[in-house]
């Protein structure tokens, strides 16, 4: 939902839509083969984040409310992506990142101007700690 509370977004079968929240037809953002889904308002209600699989994997996306000016922020080639989160300021998108080796999700960090990005969260606190107790 835009800060403003008048624009839901939501996504259908791999597309990203608009609607009113007082009703109406709904604007489809986001089309193609690509599945972009999950798509949540920036603070000042100018982008979106999403996760999209447009590039062969499922990663981090940002694009304008329109779906112009789409980028891919993170680079994953075997990604699997959650949850993606603004940060109050806007310059950063937190997202669920699950790791290679066990599947457990941390959280990362995504720069809007790209990088590669910063973890938050750990899946596994210690090198020593058993599998059934490793965060996720």
């Amino acid at each position: 939902m835009t800060p403003d509370g008048q624009t839901i977004f939501f996504d259908l079968l791999g597309d990203i839509y608009s609607v009113p929240v007082g009703g109406g037809t709904a604007k489809r953002v986001t089309s193609g083969m690509a599945f972009d889904s999950q798509a949540v308002v920036s603070p000042d209600g100018k982008r979106l984040a999403f996760i999209s699989d447009r590039e062969g994997s499922d990663n981090l996306w940002i694009a304008d409310l329109d779906g112009a000016n789409a980028r891919q922020l993170s680079k994953e080639e075997q990604g699997d992506f959650l949850s993606p989160s603004w940060m109050p300021g806007g310059d950063y998108v937190l997202v669920s990142k699950a790791t290679p080796s066990s599947g457990a999700h941390e959280i990362w960090m995504y720069h809007v101007q790209g990088g590669a990005g910063a973890l938050v969260t750990k899946s596994k606190a210690r090198p020593d700690q058993p599998r059934d107790q490793w965060l996720n």
